[in-house]
């Protein structure tokens, strides 16, 4: 049957009324010659059905409406193949409404054992982080390995707000010893009630399970960083978006 190497939909998180772009990347041992993609608006009761608006080599590009504010929007995808076998992809989801926070600094390979590690989000002034959680996802199977629950907390009016492993990283106001992420290739997804709506991942695109955004940032050596610049600049590409810093600024 055919293979379904990875889905991505940009952007990561739409405002009301955006198209989004959902992106499948998929092989056969022949060709496709069907391909479905199912969406529905806070439920997959009664899913709409569309097909894809282009192909190159083996990505299909399919396009789901803008919709409301507020609304999340579950979708999967189906691809037959010319031995009419059938293969099915996961369920995703996005949610509707630009939140305007993202990752915009990771710190988490320090030289020897490591300390001193951090992630640093950057949103808007006083916005309060309840339902917000940052959770490591394991770049070997794709599977969830940390989790930070950020409720009960809120971005402070210089707009970062720095999860921090030990309590003398400066400017921490969060302390969790889960903000020492592993070393790549691996992945950190921001989620809103468990939507993801903003992700980086990290490493060589060579196989591993990347969750990011397009394609991943560089595994930067100990004792550096990984950061946005200008701070929040993010156009849901994890290459382009982040660098590769010697100075730490938490």
């Amino acid at each position: 049957p055919p293979v379904i190497i990875r889905t991505w939909h940009k952007p990561t998180n739409p405002a009301a009324g955006e198209l989004i772009n959902v992106y499948a990347k998929v092989t056969d041992d022949g060709t496709i010659v069907a391909d479905t993609l199912f969406y529905g608006i806070n439920n997959l009761n009664t899913p709409i059905r569309i097909t894809h608006t282009a192909v190159w080599n083996d990505t299909f590009r399919f396009q789901i409406p803008g919709q409301a504010m507020g609304d999340t929007i579950f979708y999967y995808l189906k691809f037959t193949d010319n031995d009419n076998l059938t293969a099915f992809s996961d369920t995703f989801a996005f949610y509707v409404g630009k939140l305007n926070i993202c990752i915009n600094e990771i710190y988490y390979d320090a030289p020897g054992t490591d300390s001193g590690c951090y992630i640093e989000l950057f949103g808007l002034p006083n916005m309060s982080l309840h339902g917000f959680t940052l959770v490591g996802i394991n770049g070997a199977d794709g599977r969830p390995y940390a989790t930070i629950n950020l409720s009960g907390y809120s971005i402070p009016q210089g707009r970062f707000f720095v999860v921090a492993q030990n309590p003398w990283v400066p400017n921490a106001n969060l302390i969790d010893p889960n903000a020492d992420l592993q070393n790549g290739p691996d992945n950190l997804e921001l989620r809103f009630n468990n939507i993801v709506i903003d992700a980086v991942g990290y490493g060589t695109l060579n196989g591993w399970v990347f969750t990011g955004e397009w394609l991943p940032a560089p595994d930067v050596a100990a004792g550096r960083c990984l950061g946005r610049y200008p701070d929040g600049n993010d156009t849901d590409n994890n290459f382009l978006d982040f660098n590769n810093y010697d100075t730490l600024t938490p």
